[in-house]
């Protein structure tokens, strides 16, 4: 079963970091952080932000294609939380947000993965809450 061009990702998403993630939920599975994990701290740092990108890049589509209020408040809200839990500045990100085409549905896979990422990965239920919530109204939406 192969994607529709219209629902590809293009191929500028792929992340210079450690991560690269499909909006169809391919890609690697974070490790949490947990005290009895033997993770590489700089690995765990570079997926953080290669999340924190993502999450970045999905905000720019969705102020794109359906600028809706309450949905980018969700995101907002989501990114902050996201940025003050991990101590991340927009810098982080490097060079900026790239993802020029997409459709909405394609958007809502890539919230989804990335809240699995978040909730399951990062073991960060508060931010997942955040983020689920703009994924609801977006479906809410859709749904319209």
């Amino acid at each position: 079963m192969g994607m529709r061009k219209s629902e590809a990702i293009p191929k500028k998403l792929i992340l210079r970091t450690a991560v690269a993630a499909s909006a169809a939920g391919v890609g690697g599975t974070m490790q949490s952080r947990n005290d009895g994990d033997r993770e590489d701290p700089d690995s765990f740092d570079s997926n953080v932000r290669a999340i924190f990108f993502q999450l970045l890049s999905a905000r720019a589509s969705l102020l794109r294609l359906y600028p809706e209020e309450i949905c980018l408040a969700f995101m907002d809200d989501c990114i902050a939380a996201f940025k003050a839990r991990y101590h991340l500045v927009d810098r982080d990100t490097d060079e900026g947000i790239v993802w020029e085409e997409t459709s909405m549905e394609a958007l809502l896979r890539l919230l989804e993965y990335l809240h699995d990422e978040i909730a399951e990965g990062l073991k960060d239920q508060s931010t997942a809450q955040l983020l689920m919530l703009c994924i609801h109204r977006l479906t809410q939406i859709l749904m319209l």
